[in-house]
């Protein structure tokens, strides 16, 4: 499995012409069984990007927000190894940073 743990939304409103982009995070990633067994914790680089090596079949990956920032909130991801191949995903991080929208 390769990936990269990233922060966002890290402008309040994004606007057509003015980039937004997400922000790396240097933290640990848990990887468990689709069944929920846990089977590894890596560690993210400092640009969020990590690799794991583990057999074929179907995996949930959590990011764990880094220590003291209880600002961001996980999303777990699913992703499947092919026998011959791996998985690329990308672990969001959310920073609940939002505008209301109002009409």
């Amino acid at each position: 499995i390769q990936g990269r743990v990233v922060a966002g939304p890290t402008c309040p409103v994004e606007v057509a012409g003015s980039p937004c982009p997400h922000k790396g995070v240097q933290t640990r990633v848990m990887i468990e069984s689709a069944d929920g067994e846990r089977l590894v914790t890596v560690s993210t680089e400092p640009d969020g990007s990590f690799s794991a090596q583990v057999p074929p079949g179907d995996y949930v990956l959590s990011a764990r927000p880094p220590a003291g920032d209880p600002t961001l909130i996980p999303r777990p991801s699913s992703v499947k190894v092919e026998p011959e191949g791996y998985a690329k995903v990308t672990l969001i991080l959310d920073t609940r940073l939002r505008e209301p929208v109002t009409e």
